[in-house]
């Protein structure tokens, strides 16, 4: 990365990323055109291109968001990212999903993310137009918008 600009950066991990399209998702597993969750195909596209060393990730329970109230999705973010107000391609939106932020895309060219889906896998798609990304369905069919934040490594 040293030698290379960051909009050179960016579009590899958005390449990377791309290449992930149609994966099935599979909770915990990162292999490309088999199995990924939101979780694992940030870390496999961000170690494929060289932003991140190999993190052995450890195990996590399906619904951990729902269990207690630690971000830890948010503080490993932190580890190698910051938070920023306006995204760019390359960059990753964690959305709040039950009582903390756990669940990730890599944006494309904002609005425009990829991301691993239960029951749907690995998708492009407008994060202002898809539903689940934008609100909450609460009690009532009352619709709340669902917080978001984006992060960055540069």
């Amino acid at each position: 990365m040293s030698d290379e600009t960051e909009d050179a950066f960016r579009a590899r991990i958005v390449a990377e990323a791309l290449t992930w399209q149609r994966t099935k998702y599979r909770h915990h597993q990162r292999v490309k055109g088999a199995g990924v969750d939101c979780l694992m195909i940030i870390v496999a596209v961000y170690e494929s291109v060289g932003a991140i060393s190999n993190i052995d990730v450890p195990f996590y329970q399906q619904q951990f968001n729902l269990h207690n109230n630690e971000e830890t999705y948010i503080n490993g973010i932190l580890r190698f990212a910051h938070e920023v107000d306006a995204p760019k391609p390359g960059d990753i939106v964690l959305y709040r999903v039950g009582r903390k932020f756990a669940h990730a895309a890599i944006v494309i060219d904002w609005p425009t993310v990829i991301h691993a889906a239960q029951g749907v896998g690995v998708v492009l798609e407008d994060a202002e137009k898809n539903a689940g990304l934008t609100h909450i369905d609460v009690k009532g069919n009352r619709q709340i918008p669902r917080p978001r934040k984006f992060f960055s490594f540069w």
